[in-house]
């Protein structure tokens, strides 16, 4: 996992667990956002798992926490990212698409499904998701600049 996935993780769990809104993990006011109080049960311990890049035993707790709070962005989000990490990006898109029709301006999300476009070889799709990025947040933002730092590295054909 990178050092800034991994920051944002324990970032994202800290917050879970004081009872904050999780604002580097959400970034939106949409008022059917949960609020963090409202994470469902599992949330804080799958994405511990995942810091620990412990995808395989994360994969079920935030299943079982999509099944109790299916239009909750961050769980679709991390179990999009979770599923990418284990080579389902068809499960990944699934979930990064859910998690942006809730919550459309979600930054992670929207990094990370462009990050699974640039894997798949979609850079089109890549650079939509980067210009959106930088509509929510400016080009000075976390995921604006991983998102193009990974679009950069693709080799010219």
């Amino acid at each position: 996992m990178s050092p800034r996935a991994s920051s944002l993780l324990s970032a994202l769990m800290v917050l879970c667990l004081a009872g904050a809104t999780p604002a580097l993990a959400v970034d939106t006011n949409d008022a059917s956002e949960p609020a963090a109080g409202e994470m469902p049960p599992g949330y804080a311990e799958a994405a511990a798992l995942v810091k620990e890049e412990r995808f395989a035993e994360a994969l079920p707790l935030l299943k079982q926490a999509e099944s109790l709070q299916p239009a909750h962005a961050d769980t679709l989000n991390l179990l999009g990212f979770t599923s990418r990490m284990t080579g389902d990006v068809v499960a990944a898109r699934g979930y990064y698409d859910r998690a942006l029709k809730i919550a459309p301006n979600h930054r992670g999300a929207r990094e990370y499904r462009g990050e699974l476009f640039v894997k798949t070889g979609d850079l089109a799709a890549a650079r939509r998701d980067l210009a959106e990025l930088e509509r929510i947040c400016g080009v000075d933002c976390e995921e604006y600049r991983e998102l193009a730092d990974a679009i950069a590295a693709v080799p010219a054909p």
